[in-house]
């Protein structure tokens, strides 16, 4: 792998925004995850325990 200061200026803003980035996905997966965990129990709810027959 190269040294820094062999990259080019344009390379190194890339690296750069990549690792800012992975540090961002890294840091908001878990609330990602209990957001769409969140949704899917919102739409998706358990059964009741029992149900009422009105016959």
């Amino acid at each position: 792998m190269k040294k820094w200061k062999e990259y080019t200026k344009p390379e190194r803003a890339m690296l750069i925004t990549i690792g800012i980035l992975l540090l961002l996905i890294l840091l908001t997966s878990h609330r990602v995850k209990d957001g769409i965990q969140r949704g899917f129990d919102h739409f998706f709810s358990t059964p009741a325990a029992s149900v009422e027959n009105n016959e």
